[in-house]
């Protein structure tokens, strides 16, 4: 039985980045980009006006007071979009809109709510500093800048910026394709009744959002009946995807053919069992230089927490991100906690701030079949080998889950294991 942080690793060892593939920026949102993307231009790429109001040359509104406006005349209207406009003649102001080109000569913009528009011009009443209410060219991106780096999963505003640039494909790594199955003579498909002892497949739907949260393709491959010939067909048809990630008949049960199947298949197991509750019989492996395996336990808890240790780095890893891991903050216990003294324990918590503290409660049954209590937590309390117990009051390492876009290159357990 190896720790958590070694089966990591050994993990790790096995992934390399997918390949690269252009797609369209419309179907860009939640990649992740292959190399780094710079500006070819400056954004924008012209003076512009920051408001509605008019441009004027900042000198001629130096006697400016309330007591002794000035008078400028009106001078030409400048639309966004319109032509670029001439020079700005002297004693004139020209009314602009916001996001209009500005006339040369022209340094400050007056916004309309602080002027008065009369029929023999416009009436000033302070003076106005060079520069005011104007964006320059280049102000947001200037022309070489690195606007994005590789390996940066692309959102929303992401796509706005690219899109800013005249980008209309992006190069990204090609989303792993992962094969789903779930193991078992008791499990029935959602949707269907239930019979005497039987259960609906939820692994396969909490996993198949889990892979698609990643970054990564989820395709469900059905339900496999606890027999070595129908484990052997359907993993010899998962092994054409990047990764399988099967539940269930990986412990010592008397059906539980999973690890003797995958190694007649010619899958180099890299560890059965990691010193870890819940889900100590996950089991890791590659066939050849193709497909990794992973078989996780059935137990719905097991399943989704060796997800988060093992299966969520990996895919992160083939799509070439820099941080893999789930985040660490530090919390303070609310109440006693029992736990595993053979084992590092993941406790299922939820926090909340206490006096300007960050605390953790118990977020249900710690039972490794009790989905709801992870479905209620937010973070998973780090309790190392040799504590039975943790004491409210005590100050522990937690990973936080309350985020799926914030993840840290620094490994969690390594962490635990020196506080």
């Amino acid at each position: 039985m190896i720790s958590i942080g070694e089966a990591i690793q050994r993990v790790l060892a096995r992934t390399k980045t997918g390949k690269i593939e252009r797609v369209a920026l419309g179907d860009a949102c939640g990649s992740t980009l292959a190399g780094p993307v710079k500006a070819v231009v400056n954004v924008p790429s012209f003076r512009n006006s920051q408001m509605d109001g008019y441009a004027v040359r900042s000198r001629e509104t130096a006697s400016a007071s309330t007591q002794s406006p000035i008078r400028l005349r009106k001078g030409p209207t400048v639309a966004a979009g319109s032509p670029k406009p001439g020079e700005l003649p002297p004693g004139h102001a020209a009314s602009v809109m916001t996001g209009a080109a500005l006339p040369d000569g022209a340094d400050a913009v007056i916004p309309i709510e602080d002027l008065r528009e009369m029929a023999d011009g416009v009436h000033i009443s302070a003076r106005v500093e060079a520069g005011c209410f104007i964006r320059p060219a280049g102000i947001d991106l200037a022309a070489g800048e690195t606007v994005l780096l590789g390996g940066s999963q692309l959102r929303p505003a992401d796509i706005g910026l690219l899109a800013s640039l005249g980008c209309t494909e992006v190069e990204r790594v090609t989303p792993p394709r992962v094969a789903i199955l779930g193991t078992g003579d008791e499990l029935v498909s959602v949707g269907k009744p239930l019979g005497f002892g039987q259960i609906h497949d939820s692994n396969a739907h909490a996993l198949a959002a889990a892979v698609q949260v990643c970054g990564g393709q989820p395709h469900y491959l059905g339900i496999v009946r606890d027999t070595k010939s129908a484990l052997t067909e359907a993993f010899r048809s998962a092994a054409t995807y990047d990764l399988v990630i099967s539940t269930g008949g990986v412990s010592v049960g008397k059906f539980d053919y999973v690890k003797e199947v995958l190694e007649d298949l010619g899958v180099e197991r890299s560890f059965w069992k990691v010193a870890q509750k819940p889900g100590k019989p996950v089991t890791f492996g590659q066939q050849g230089d193709g497909a990794l395996f992973f078989g996780l336990p059935g137990n719905p808890v097991s399943a989704m927490v060796c997800f988060e240790i093992y299966v969520g780095p990996a895919i992160r890893s083939i799509l070439g991100r820099r941080d893999l891991f789930r985040p660490t903050i530090k919390v303070v216990l609310a109440e006693d906690m029992g736990t595993s003294e053979r084992f590092h324990e993941l406790v299922r918590c939820q926090r909340s701030v206490v006096g300007g503290a960050v605390t953790a409660t118990l977020a249900g049954n710690q039972n490794s079949g009790a989905l709801h209590s992870l479905a209620r937590a937010d973070c998973l309390v780090l309790s190392p080998p040799g504590r039975k117990r943790l004491h409210s009051g005590e100050e522990h390492l937690a990973l936080d889950l309350s985020s799926d876009t914030n993840f840290s290159s620094i490994h969690a357990f390594s962490q635990a294991s020196r506080d």
